[in-house]
């Protein structure tokens, strides 16, 4: 004979609700999303992870881009789209093309610092540098460093040809 289901038989799920004001707050981080993808150069793009349906409404984006109103619901229409995507791997995927910008200017700014020091600071800095990377040549770094700074004192109101041939030289060993 069958048995009667009990109420503590039935696993309740528990809903959970959101608010309207949570749905708009979503929608419009969506939306500006699609407006930031929209602004990254094609290069860039072709990086993330797109279905074929967001590229092409990309494409289109930027064909429009002109017509304020088209572009307008164009940028609604992609944002519809990638409420139906995986928004997360599209987020981290930004993150770390923009952090790789961001490492690529530090290592800039560290070679400029080098190179700074050198016109400054002149034998100790260089000993200093050939020490901690062996691919430098201490004549040709002593010699760019002279160049330098004969360049700069000729011409103080401009940028010596000899301050960014030293920085290449830096450059290409520590890089």
């Amino acid at each position: 004979m069958a048995r009667k289901p009990k109420a503590e038989d039935f696993i309740e799920e528990e809903i959970e609700y959101v608010s309207k004001t949570q749905m708009k707050v979503e929608a419009k981080e969506i939306r500006d999303l699609g407006e930031l993808i929209v602004n990254m150069s094609t290069h860039q793009r072709a990086k993330l992870p797109l279905n074929e349906d967001l590229v092409h409404a990309f494409k289109v984006a930027d064909k429009i881009r002109n017509t304020r109103e088209g572009y307008r619901r164009q940028l609604q229409f992609i944002g519809r789209l990638l409420r139906n995507t995986d928004v997360d791997a599209i987020r981290q995927t930004i993150s770390e093309l923009t952090n790789t910008n961001k490492q690529a200017e530090r290592a800039l700014q560290n070679l400029e610092a080098i190179r700074q020091q050198l016109i400054d600071e002149g034998d100790s800095k260089v000993n200093e540098l050939v020490a901690e990377y062996p691919g430098f040549e201490r004549q040709k770094l002593r010699q760019l460093i002279k160049k330098t700074i004969k360049q700069q004192q000729l011409h103080p109101e401009q940028m010596a040809p000899a301050y960014k041939e030293l920085f290449q030289y830096i450059k290409e060993v520590i890089q």
